[in-house]
């Protein structure tokens, strides 16, 4: 018997995770690795127990077991729960556990496709596509599989790591614009940033303009992510202010007059930029 398991929204942060487990080992699928574990997030800071790392880390007295918790993850994490209960040593590398790590990766392959993860479609572009139908159903149609499949293709980086501004499904470009922003030299892929922050979806153009962020493109990203926060959609507004508040301080300080005005009454929205003003102040 196998047991799985997802992540996916934190209140105001993001992640994705997929699990599976049998009776004695546990595969995790880290989908966006460089989050740690343990973000932070609001509601979870108001916690004794996350204060207490929180103050142990601050004078570095964190034992490397809990550390680990908020560093960046590996892509993929095995454990053996029969030896290592709190899962602290990662054997995904092991030679001798290599054909066990395959069984579960395939398995949670498997349950993704049977299960037709929509979540595959980075948050912002799942709220841009099912505007007029199912999310649910976005992955279900004659094409669904055959769509998932490159999307988690893409998601795990089986590719090159390069940016195909031609790519036509809009999911596919928007992990590889999440990837060069995030893993490596962003400043490598800045002609494909600055390509695609062209493109006619919102989606790809908060990836790009991330990507534009993260390259030291102040002003380009400012102007991206500005016009990004006049269109009235949640998940796409919550995006800009997360990739404002998680970039650094550059470009939070040439939009932080203009944010809580268009914070309105988003809670999440709120929580990101009181985050991002207290990382980033500017004086």
């Amino acid at each position: 018997a196998r047991i799985y398991g997802a992540r996916d929204r934190l209140d105001e942060r993001e992640d994705l995770v997929r699990t599976v487990r049998s009776q004695r080992f546990r595969y995790v699928r880290n989908l966006m690795p460089w989050y740690p574990a343990l973000q932070h997030v609001e509601y979870g800071e108001r916690n004794e127990t996350l204060k207490e790392i929180r103050r142990l880390e601050a004078r570095g007295e964190l034992g490397p077991e809990v550390r680990q918790w908020l560093q960046p993850r590996a892509a993929e994490e095995l454990y053996d729960l029969e030896s290592d209960p709190w899962e602290t040593k990662n054997l995904i590398a092991d030679p001798q556990l290599a054909g066990t790590a395959t069984a579960l990766r395939e398995a949670c392959n498997e349950w993704q496709r049977d299960v037709r993860d929509v979540h595959l479609l980075p948050e912002p572009l799942l709220e841009e596509e099912s505007l007029d139908r199912d999310r649910y159903s976005l992955l279900r149609g004659p094409d669904g599989l055959a769509r998932l499949e490159k999307l988690l293709q893409a998601a795990m980086g089986k590719s090159d790591g390069s940016v195909d501004t031609t790519e036509a499904d809009p999911g596919v470009l928007c992990w590889q614009l999440l990837r060069a922003a995030r893993l490596g030299n962003p400043t490598k892929h800045t002609q494909e940033f600055r390509k695609a922050v062209e493109h006619n979806s919102p989606s790809v153009r908060l990836f790009a303009a991330a990507g534009l962020s993260r390259a030291g493109l102040t002003q380009e990203a400012a102007a991206a992510f500005r016009q990004l926060l006049t269109i009235n959609r949640p998940a796409l507004r919550q995006g800009v202010m997360r990739e404002i508040d998680e970039a650094g301080g550059a470009v939070f300080a040439e939009l932080a007059k203009e944010l809580p005005a268009a914070a309105g009454e988003d809670e999440y929205f709120r929580r990101l930029l009181e985050h991002a003003e207290t990382a980033h102040p500017l004086n």
